[in-house]
């Protein structure tokens, strides 16, 4: 309980810190963005209570580690994907004696963490602010649920979206931010390697086709660093997915086989069979109602649904032209989320595992359709959000 306590003061505090910070750069005041961090922590005991009922990895984590599983020393912990959860955890566990409601804590001040950095990264790279019945859409983005359940947790989902948040932000002015491009950079790479392959390619591709909102010097370092990056991280990604080499018959045995096993879940949608369109919209907007496995199937629907809805709003030749002349990080968005969805939309057959692995490129989307409903407004005073 003591831990609890010292978690919870510690993210009080260090939030505080951070909105002092970044003060010069809000655009809602401090009052409501601590309204988001207590948001957060109410989802955190909604996803506390839902994980004692139904189970979570989260256990296994917290078990492996408090019994030293694989070994006395932090070092033995050491690895990417799961493993680094567990290496995250090590000094926190057997150091400071945490208990399995303080790590988790921890690991859910780390999402909100994320989410405020995204935060920065929306209202640095727009302008109006944009209403949705009333309310003003950036605040609707900062409450959307599923982002916030499934990043309140010791796992992948907190601390991915903790990188993400790092790593986009730092992207958006490389010259000021390279200890967080780097930090994030590193944790995407350790959380999901496959994740910082393909925005290393969509930083490559973005620069060759862009040069709104970049500068010279930077889209030759970005070239430079991702080229270089690109066939480490690779190994790293074949490795653990258990694949020699990228063979195109081999990578698909892989997603096959995946996607059978996270079908037998209890909430699983075998999607092996799916066309690519179909596999693509489950991964998006599935469940949606008609499909929804429980009553948490049901609020997720509503989140799906809003999602399907701003999806159609893109569905326009306006929409097509502003992708042409976008500026540089909207375009690595763009390719990131579409690359991050089509791979895992792939193995995705439970969709429970579909529902969290998708909440950390969400927010990319989200991004490019505000900065569209941004340029629309600006461009031609036409309303996008709210028409």
């Amino acid at each position: 309980m003591l831990g609890v306590v010292a978690v919870l003061l510690f993210s009080i505090l260090f939030t505080q810190l951070l909105l002092k910070r970044y003060e010069a750069k809000l655009r809602h005041s401090k009052a409501l963005l601590n309204g988001v961090f207590v948001f957060h922590l109410l989802l955190f005991v909604v996803y506390y209570l839902y994980a004692s009922s139904s189970g979570s990895d989260s256990f296994r984590y917290y078990k492996d580690v408090s019994t030293l599983y694989y070994g006395e020393n932090w070092f033995d912990y050491y690895g990417v994907s799961t493993p680094f959860i567990k290496f995250l955890a090590f000094p926190f566990v057997q150091g400071l004696n945490f208990s399995y409601e303080a790590i988790m804590l921890l690991f859910s001040f780390l999402g909100f963490i994320g989410i405020f950095y995204f935060y920065l990264f929306f209202v640095e790279r727009t302008t109006f602010r944009h209403r949705l019945f009333g309310i003003d859409f950036i605040v609707v983005l900062m409450l959307l649920p599923n982002m916030h359940f499934w990043s309140v947790s010791l796992g992948k989902g907190s601390v991915i979206l903790f990188g993400m948040g790092l790593l986009f932000y730092a992207l958006n002015d490389i010259g000021r931010r390279l200890i967080l491009l780097a930090v994030g950079g590193l944790i995407v790479f350790h959380v999901r390697a496959h994740v910082l392959l393909i925005v290393l390619a969509a930083a490559v591709i973005a620069s060759i086709f862009s040069s709104k909102g970049i500068k010279g010097w930077q889209k030759a370092l970005i070239v430079t660093v991702a080229l270089g990056a690109i066939v480490p991280v690779l190994g790293t990604f074949l490795a653990v997915a258990g694949l020699e080499e990228a063979d195109t018959e081999a990578v698909e045995d892989w997603q096959d086989h995946r996607g059978s096993d996270l079908s037998n879940a209890t909430s699983g949608v075998d999607i092996t069979n799916y066309s690519q369109p179909m596999k693509i919209f489950s991964f998006l907007f599935r469940p949606l109602f008609v499909d929804a496995p429980n009553a948490l199937g049901l609020i997720v629907s509503f989140e799906n649904l809003f999602y399907l809805l701003l999806f159609l709003k893109c569905l326009t030749p306006s929409f097509v032209r502003y992708l042409g002349k976008s500026p540089w990080i909207v375009k690595v968005a763009l390719i990131v989320f579409i690359g991050v969805s089509v791979a895992l939309a792939q193995i995705s057959g439970n969709s429970g595992i579909a529902i969290r692995q998708k909440s950390q490129v969400m927010y990319l989307f989200l991004f490019v359709f505000l900065a569209y409903a941004d340029y629309a407004y600006q461009k031609d005073r036409k309303l996008v959000i709210g028409e």
